[in-house]
């Protein structure tokens, strides 16, 4: 299978490799979904923040950067529209909020490479170290994927 692209490149997989995985998870988005039914209405919208704030951690978790769960939450809320303070938030925490709520606003659309890209700039909003934020790179070195502290 194919993602949908704007550019020349594409981003392919094996969907067969895959298709136990997409089980269980379908099984498990069941399940969320029966009990997300008999939520109250003005429940609806913290349950979503907790759901968007506790993928946003864990995401974060992952690369090895743990994000302050408030200034998620708070994030979170005003990328959302909701009622939210207006204190000033950290960058890292107002870009994987950002790019959360995008990504449950748009989970009906292909993921495009220009999409990948745009959520790329999401996370990296005010890193100054990085050449190419939100393009494929642009220089020779080889690319090393690592997940968290080097040392692990």
């Amino acid at each position: 299978m194919e993602l949908a692209t704007s550019k020349m490149a594409s981003i392919s997989y094996n969907q067969e490799a895959l298709k136990s995985l997409e089980y269980q998870f379908m099984q498990a988005n069941g399940i969320a979904l029966g009990a997300f039914k008999h939520v109250q209405d003005d429940e609806k919208d913290e349950l979503l923040i907790e759901i968007l704030v506790n993928e946003a951690l864990k995401t974060s978790e992952i690369e090895g950067e743990y994000l302050d769960r408030d200034s998620v939450q708070e994030s979170i809320k005003k990328n959302l529209g909701l009622e939210s303070t207006k204190r000033k938030l950290p960058p890292s925490e107002f870009g994987i909020s950002e790019m959360m709520v995008n990504l449950y606003g748009t989970y009906d659309k292909p993921i495009t490479i220009d999409k990948l890209f745009q959520w790329h700039m999401m996370l990296t909003n005010v890193r100054r170290d990085l050449v190419d934020i939100g393009r494929y790179r642009t220089h020779e070195d080889p690319m090393q994927v690592v997940s968290g502290r080097l040392d692990r």
